[in-house]
C-alpha cells in the first residue's frame, strides 16, 4: 500500500491508475471496531465505521461521538478499502493502533471487533425530544462505564456531559422512556 493519501478518493494506493474513484457508500454505514484510548488530554474513544461501496467495502475512523478523521493534508475523510468488511475493519484498526503507538497513547480496554455484532446502522436520531429552555454547555468527555438493571453487565461510555445530563454511547440501547439502573 502506498504511503501517500490520494487527493481524489482519500485512501492509500500505489498509483493514479489504482484509484478506486469516489468511495460513496451504497449500503448503510455501521459501527465496527472501537477502543478507549488514554491521551495527554484525557480519555477518548476511537471507532471504525464500515459501509459497502458497490463491489467493495470502505472503513472510516472517528473519534466518538462524531468527529471523522481527515486524510493527512486533505479535506476528505480517510478511507480504507477492501473486498470484505473484516478486511477494511482490520486496516482501520491497524492504523489506529499505529497512530496510538507513535503518539504514546495507551489503549485502555480490550479492543472489540464488532462487524459481526448485531449493531444498528449508524444514523442520526432525529426523533429525540430536545428539552426546552436555555442552551447548556456540553463538554465532550468519554469515560468508560458499565451499567445494567441488576448488575453492571453492559459496556458503554459517556459522549458528552453537562449540568443537565449526559449522552451515553452504547451497543445496548433501551427503548425510549424505559429505565436502566
Amino acid at each position: 500500500m502506498g504511503s501517500n493519501w490520494c487527493h481524489f478518493c482519500c485512501s492509500q494506493h500505489e498509483g493514479d491508475l489504482d484509484c478506486p474513484g469516489a468511495l460513496d457508500a451504497t449500503g448503510t454505514e455501521r459501527h465496527g471496531w472501537r477502543v478507549t484510548v488514554q491521551t495527554p488530554h484525557g480519555m477518548e474513544a476511537y471507532g471504525v465505521l464500515i459501509a459497502e461501496c458497490g463491489s467493495r467495502f470502505r472503513a472510516r475512523i472517528l473519534t466518538f461521538p462524531n468527529v471523522l478523521w481527515l486524510a493527512p493534508g486533505l479535506q476528505g475523510t480517510m478511507k480504507f478499502i477492501g473486498a470484505s468488511p473484516g478486511e477494511v475493519e482490520d486496516k482501520a484498526a491497524h492504523f489506529i493502533k499505529a497512530h496510538c503507538r507513535r503518539r504514546g497513547f495507551r489503549l485502555c480496554d480490550e479492543p472489540v471487533m464488532a462487524w459481526n455484532d448485531p449493531l444498528p446502522a449508524f444514523q442520526p436520531d432525529h426523533t429525540v425530544q430536545r428539552i426546552k429552555g436555555p442552551q447548556v454547555i456540553r463538554k465532550i468527555a468519554f469515560t468508560p462505564i458499565r451499567y445494567g438493571p441488576f448488575k453492571p453487565e453492559f459496556r458503554a461510555g459517556t459522549g458528552n456531559v453537562s449540568e443537565t445530563g449526559l449522552f451515553i454511547i452504547t451497543n445496548s440501547p433501551t427503548d425510549a422512556g424505559s429505565r436502566r439502573n
